[in-house]
């Protein structure tokens, strides 16, 4: 009787250490996943988040801006205080045609 005691605590181990194991693949990968999306991680790639100042709304689109407008732009390392000079609004890029190059 207590070899079968024994080999069936020594199977739940092995199956409770498994189990862990593969919880914590799953975790590592999630935890990798999560990282690539983060805020500071998107900056790194190149990416910057522009605020219009003083409100330090998010701006989206550039006709939310005017001439003249203070912003301040979030960069992966540092930040910029600018001054909005000119305000272009890329119809041709909304509505996924290209421009007349060349032309």
């Amino acid at each position: 009787m207590e070899i079968r005691v024994e080999a069936a605590r020594r199977d739940l181990f092995r199956l409770v250490k498994h189990r862990l194991e593969i919880k914590r693949q799953q975790s590592k990968e999630a935890a990798s996943c999560l990282g690539s999306l983060s805020p500071l991680a998107v900056l790194s790639r190149g990416y910057s988040v522009t605020y219009r100042l003083p409100s330090r709304q998010v701006l989206r689109r550039a006709e939310e801006v005017r001439k003249g407008d203070p912003l301040e732009i979030l960069l992966c390392e540092g930040r910029l205080e600018c001054l909005v000079e000119t305000v272009r609004d890329d119809d041709q890029r909304r509505k996924g045609t290209r421009g007349s190059e060349g032309a």
